[in-house]
């Protein structure tokens, strides 16, 4: 059975990453977007549900929607799912200040992804852990030339320079297909 999934992003990256990890398992992947405001919560799923919920009251139609935020543990979890404003209000240098005298430089990646279809949602999420670098690397983000999930000191922006932005260390490509499959079985 083909089920048809819309992802509501305007990144397309992430719809191409989608369709190939979904490719072959049942599930046709459309790209919408959904202009909707976001709300404020420091609880990453929280926001993502939302965004969830009021992008179907938009597309009318079963909906994916991907949140992330970034949890520095030396921070005491700042700046979680603010992470998109940080981006635009802080530089490279600015992040690097805030970790200068901090001996954790551990940091967690929280990927929320919210299944939605007007009745129903389920929501996964995933932590990715990594660590603040002590200096810039690469083009991008102010966030992404300074993170690293690599293991090797590598920050994201140099990794999706290398991977073209694929998803590779993403677990939810594998999860969804099959409690979707298990979803449809069960009705």
């Amino acid at each position: 059975m083909n089920r048809t999934i819309i992802y509501v992003t305007g990144n397309k990256f992430k719809i191409s990453a989608a369709q190939h990890y979904l490719n072959g398992k049942g599930i046709t992947i459309l790209q919408e977007s959904a202009d909707t405001k976001e709300i404020q919560s420091e609880d990453i799923e929280e926001v993502a549900l939302d965004k969830a919920k009021k992008a179907y009251e938009v597309i009318k139609k079963p909906l994916l929607v991907n949140d992330a935020g970034w949890i520095i543990l030396a921070l005491n979890g700042f700046p979680g799912p603010f992470m998109k404003f940080m981006n635009e209000w802080f530089s490279s240098e600015d992040f690097l200040a805030l970790m200068k005298d901090k001996k954790d430089k551990t940091v967690i990646l929280r990927d929320v992804y919210v299944y939605y279809d007007g009745k129903k949602s389920k929501i996964f999420s995933y932590d990715y852990k990594g660590k603040m670098l002590n200096e810039t690397k690469g083009e991008g983000r102010p966030s992404d030339r300074v993170m690293s999930l690599s293991g090797n000191d590598e920050s994201i922006a140099e990794e999706d320079k290398r991977t073209n932005e694929t998803e590779d260390y993403n677990q939810f490509w594998e999860d969804f297909p099959t409690w979707l499959n298990s979803e449809s079985n069960s009705l």
